[in-house]
């Protein structure tokens, strides 16, 4: 009983805690809706609204934002298309890779191979270690599909921070995948 009590109390405690981002964006949005449907304020001597005028203000930051923006989002969905379609191509080929034991022998003669083949031992591990890849990537590329691309198509926004970060998140990936693909190519037939 005393068990359950601490971690009720654990739970209640963090529970709370998580729910304070959520305050403070919905405090964030309040902040933000309550300044912009202000109505600007006119001059009683001039009634005239500079805002009002018919020729666009010359440097428009909004502008320049949206289409920096609209370049990080653009590479992103390119980037992103990119890394799906190779990675659907290497799914193929690391199923249809056949394990080769005179390869592996020989591969693990030499000393640097030595390290990212020493689990690998017959052809039950090779078929244990090529599902497990596969299942992997298919659920990496099921997750890219749902967190980018299909927010992109949505068209929900995406600000240039945030594509930034995916785009540095996503480059180390292919290097990630060659590497053990690079394994598979070497041990199979």
């Amino acid at each position: 009983m005393k068990k359950l009590n601490n971690f009720l109390l654990a739970l209640g405690s963090i529970s709370s805690l998580a729910a304070l981002p959520l305050i403070a964006a919905s405090c964030d949005k309040t902040n933000k809706n309550d300044n912009t449907n202000k109505a600007p304020e006119t001059d009683p001597k001039n009634p005239t609204n500079p805002s009002n005028s018919t020729t666009p203000p010359a440097d428009d930051p909004s502008a320049t934002t949206q289409k920096a923006d609209g370049e990080n989002v653009k590479k992103l969905k390119e980037q992103t298309e990119k890394l799906v379609k190779d990675l659907t191509e290497k799914i193929a080929k690391i199923k249809s890779a056949k394990f080769d034991n005179d390869k592996l022998s020989k591969l693990k003669d030499d000393e640097k191979n030595k390290l990212g083949l020493k689990n690998l031992k017959d052809d039950s591990t090779f078929k244990k270690l090529q599902e497990e890849f596969t299942k992997e990537l298919e659920e990496f590329i099921k997750d890219l599909k749902e967190d980018i691309l299909d927010k992109i198509e949505k068209k929900e926004t995406i600000d240039e921070e945030e594509a930034s970060d995916l785009l540095e998140h996503t480059k180390p990936i292919p290097d990630f995948v060659k590497e053990q693909f690079t394994i598979f190519e070497k041990v199979s037939k």
